[in-house]
């Protein structure tokens, strides 16, 4: 009989496949059997999230978002809160709810930066949070240094994990972005390599 992880885990392998319906469907089944106060019953509304930001049921995201940042989810709370905060930033931002999306990206922004204060990350999830941050603050203000900064650091790494590998690759996307480049086209075809489709979301969103 399968876990409540597993479950969670291959609901999320399907989004990264964009298979958002099957994501959908086991997301919700976490949802029924998981506790409320459990990781994955947080992480399964944060897929219920991204699935229907992915699919463009934005009544959706705010429903799940807004009863994400209510869960208590004791010290991964700073992490689920900028998830939720996050994609609707994406989703006002898709309905040119502008000034709502700027908010939520501002409070995603904050909720990263107090997850990372936490410590005690492994080096993957810090680069991870690391690049949330920087995506956060630049959906809020155009400003690329977060990502310059970011990249300056992997630089000096030893560690060439595949997380480190696709951060970089993610980074190098978004500075093209950022000078006004069509980056759509690449930023699927790494996706297609192995990236999170969540790393450049706000590439593949854009309106």
């Amino acid at each position: 009989m399968k876990t409540v992880k597993d479950i969670y885990f291959a609901g999320y392998s399907a989004f990264e496949k964009g298979n958002y319906e099957k994501a959908a469907k086991l997301a919700r089944k976490c949802l029924r059997i998981a506790k409320q106060d459990s990781y994955w019953y947080s992480g399964a509304l944060g897929l219920c999230c991204w699935t229907a930001n992915f699919t463009g049921d934005h009544t959706s995201v705010e429903q799940y978002a807004h009863v994400l940042l209510a869960v208590k989810t004791g010290d991964q709370k700073a992490w689920f809160d900028a998830v939720a905060s996050f994609n609707l930033g994406l989703t006002h931002r898709k309905n040119r709810r502008l000034d709502e999306a700027n908010i939520a990206f501002s409070n995603a922004a904050q909720c990263y930066s107090t997850f990372l204060k936490q410590g005690n990350h492994p080096t993957d999830w810090t680069l991870i949070i690391r690049l949330f941050f920087s995506i956060a603050m630049f959906a809020m203000d155009r400003d690329k240094k977060h990502f310059v900064n970011l990249l300056d650091r992997i630089s000096q790494f030893q560690d060439t994990s595949e997380v480190v590998k696709n951060v970089k690759q993610t980074i190098k996307i978004y500075l093209r972005h950022s000078s006004g480049e069509d980056v759509k086209k690449d930023a699927i075809k790494i996706v297609q390599m192995g990236v999170s489709r969540t790393f450049l979301a706000y590439i593949l969103l854009d309106v």
